[in-house]
């Protein structure tokens, strides 16, 4: 509040110190020709010819309301401001005021503000889109218990408002209340099911339910009677079908959510798995895609981490071990404290009859690996086997 009110000090300031005197007549010509003025989108003419009016010791509210409206529709959100604060002084009671401040702190990003406007505005009457903005407010500060109390403020009032529904959805995802995203959602369906987005919503959580034929026949919609082309769409389509091991049709979504959103590593892993099983060679197709992931990365080593082993697994998969170990080297070297890499060069060691390395890295493994585990029972298993092999050799 502090902002605007100084904001309306250096209004008042550069408001006009002497004017000529006019009447109330001469108000209403004013007002009425400011107003076609501003239908013809000439703001700075119509803010000339309210300024006009205004004399030292009269303060019209009707004028300055004019005034501040030119200031807000041409967006001068600070000399809109500034003019709506001093109204805002006159009659704290004002609504048009109220409203006008709270957007525009909103707009500048001044959420605390917002919100307190918002809070005057509610307390004498709820108005949708108010309540959505302070809800998008608390959103934006990071307070998603709030923000979740005035999109349900907003929900009471409009239940088929599809805005609000999916900001809603995205706090109640944070918190894993599924079943509630789907009974907001359900409501919305029974009277409109062809918005896309509340689509999208329901698709996502029946993947996360497992639910993997609803997914696919709500995104499918999407896609061939709604004409979506989005990322969202094309992304779990891909990942529901993958599911169903509808392995030709997964690639084709995934690719195209490639081609709209290049940014996510995990997507071009899921490709590089997806054209994995159709092709024998490793380099064929395959190894293209894990570089992709690679390329797109953010230097996390837990994220190149995962792209290298999971390039060295398809690898170990066609037996081409040589290719393995340069992948699963690579892993380790980003997190060094992956014993799995460990374990899993000591393998390719093995299967590549180079029995003296396996036994180092198979010793490597069991020294910081946890004993009773599968993989730690399968590395001495692995190791007695070796030692076997190197006995022989030494005969």
């Amino acid at each position: 509040m502090k902002r605007i009110l100084i904001t309306a000090i250096a209004v008042l300031m550069l408001l006009p110190a002497f004017a000529q005197e006019t009447g109330a007549g001469d108000n209403r010509q004013a007002l009425e020709t400011a107003r076609l003025l501003k239908s013809q989108y000439k703001f700075d003419e119509a803010i000339t010819v309210l300024t006009s009016c205004l004399s030292p010791g009269s303060f019209d509210p009707a004028i300055m309301k004019e005034i501040a409206d030119c200031h807000f529709q041409s967006g001068n959100a600070i000399d809109a401001a500034g003019v709506y604060a001093l109204l805002y002084q006159l009659d704290p009671t004002d609504l048009t005021v109220k409203v006008r401040l709270a957007a525009i702190s909103y707009r500048q990003k001044d959420y605390g503000n917002a919100i307190l406007f918002g809070r005057e505005i509610t307390a004498t009457d709820t108005i949708p889109a108010i309540t959505t903005m302070v809800g998008d407010s608390y959103a934006a500060l990071e307070q998603p218990d709030s923000a979740r109390v005035w999109y349900t403020m907003t929900l009471d009032r409009q239940p088929r408002n599809a805005g609000a529904i999916t900001k809603l959805s995205a706090i109640l995802l944070q918190n894993k209340e599924y079943d509630k995203i789907l009974d907001l959602t359900g409501g919305y369906m029974e009277y409109d099911s062809t918005n896309a987005t509340i689509n999208q919503i329901r698709a996502k959580i029946f993947y996360i339910k497992k639910d993997y034929d609803k997914t696919i026949d709500l995104l499918t919609f999407n896609r061939d009677s709604l004409e979506d082309d989005s990322y969202h769409t094309h992304l779990y389509l891909g990942l529901a079908l993958r599911e169903t091991f509808q392995f030709r049709d997964v690639e084709k979504e995934l690719v195209r959510a490639w081609q709209i959103d290049s940014t996510d590593y995990t997507l071009a892993l899921n490709i590089a798995r997806v054209k994995s099983i159709f092709n024998k060679d490793f380099s064929s197709g395959v190894k293209e895609w894990y570089d992709k992931a690679e390329a797109v990365l953010t230097p996390d080593p837990l994220d190149l981490y995962n792209v290298y082993k999971t390039a060295g697994d398809d690898c170990v998969a066609k037996e081409d071990f040589d290719m393995a170990l340069r992948y699963y080297e690579k892993a380790l070297a980003a997190y060094p404290t992956g014993l799995v890499s460990v374990y899993s060069i000591a393998y390719c060691h093995m299967r590549k009859k180079d029995y003296a390395k396996a036994r180092i890295w198979y010793e490597r493994y069991l020294k910081a690996g946890k004993p009773g585990t599968k993989l730690y029972e399968a590395a001495q298993d692995d190791l007695d086997y070796v030692k076997r092999e190197l006995f022989m050799l030494e005969k």
